[in-house]
């Protein structure tokens, strides 16, 4: 695997796993419920890590990064609307409405990456700098500090 460490939130606290099988990965993103459980980091090598968060009836917000200068979200181009407020790592923030996906393209793209360390190809990833206002940038990664 590729992925060295998990970072799993529950209510605030921070349960840290070294060298996670998929199995373990899979069950801690299906356990996000936008509540309690409102993020899960997978972490590559170097600063490369992949953010998942809220995972409540809204959908989860995806971030990628291979540098923490540079930073990717999937979206779902299908989707246009106004921004939906989403809890990640502790307080609600507002997300564009296309950048909410599905656990299933979730997990899709948890998984190659946890594999690879490569952002799945079959899915549509945006540079954040050309989306979001740096304030939702950050509050991905914020959050899981």
């Amino acid at each position: 695997m590729f992925v060295k460490f998990l970072d799993v939130e529950d209510d605030g606290a921070y349960d840290f796993i070294m060298d996670p099988q998929w199995p373990v990965i899979a069950k801690a993103i299906n356990s996000l419920d936008g509540d309690k459980k409102t993020i899960v980091c997978l972490e590559g090598q170097g600063e490369m890590h992949m953010d998942i968060g809220g995972g409540g009836p809204s959908g989860c917000v995806v971030a990628l990064t291979y540098d923490k200068q540079k930073f990717y979200t999937l979206i779902n181009p299908a989707v246009t609307g106004e921004n939906v407020e989403l809890k990640v790592g502790g307080a609600p923030r507002p997300y564009p409405a296309e950048m909410l996906v599905p656990k299933e393209l979730a997990l899709k793209a948890a998984k190659t990456f946890s594999e690879s360390g490569a952002a799945e190809p079959s899915l549509h990833w945006r540079d954040t700098a050309d989306a979001v206002p740096e304030q939702t940038q950050r509050s991905m990664t914020a959050a899981k500090t």
